[in-house]
């Protein structure tokens, strides 16, 4: 398996630890409205929460390809849109031609940002919902599986590997297998 990039070098972990901190201590500002009592407090929190996210969510060093985001982008829209369509054509169908169920994806996409980024690409696609990622195996809801379900996730898996410059490795047969 691909692993994503390595850690980043100093200068980029310095350059994340103070985004974070940036971020979280702008969510205290909002939360307690700029309260100049609360800064106190407001300064401990925030460097401890950016400590224990640093310690749970350590940076890794996403690498995009810009001409991986010029086709991902497109194909997501097109898709999105395609998909709205369809399930909005299945709502309103007298019959409405529903075979929904679950279906497991084995995933060729290293553990990581890639990883993530693929599993919620699949929730925001009209008729289709990841349920469970364990391991190599995501666990997706779809409202038909009578659809090419496998050559769908595959096309998006490969857009998100371009997207990232990713390789990835042969493809295993997989069956259409449902639960």
């Amino acid at each position: 398996m691909i692993a994503d990039a390595p850690s980043p070098p100093a200068s980029r972990s310095g350059t994340a630890l103070a985004l974070r901190a940036t971020v979280l201590a702008a969510a205290w500002l909002i939360i307690t409205a700029a309260d100049p009592s609360a800064l106190a407090v407001g300064a401990v929190a925030v460097a401890l929460a950016t400590l224990v996210s640093q310690c749970l969510s350590p940076p890794v060093a996403a690498r995009w390809s810009l001409s991986g985001a010029a086709r991902f982008v497109p194909a997501f829209l097109f898709a999105s849109f395609v998909g709205g369509v369809d399930v909005a054509r299945r709502a309103v169908h007298p019959r409405m031609p529903l075979a929904p169920g679950f279906i497991e994806f084995r995933l060729r996409l290293p553990p990581g940002t890639s990883r993530v980024l693929f599993t919620n690409v699949v929730n925001l696609l009209p008729g289709s919902l990841s349920a469970d990622l364990r391991d190599d195996v995501v666990t997706i809801h779809a409202v038909d599986l009578k659809q090419p379900l496998h050559r769908d996730l595959r096309r998006i898996e490969h857009r998100v590997a371009r997207l990232f410059g990713l390789l990835l490795p042969a493809e295993a047969p997989q069956s259409e297998g449902t639960r």
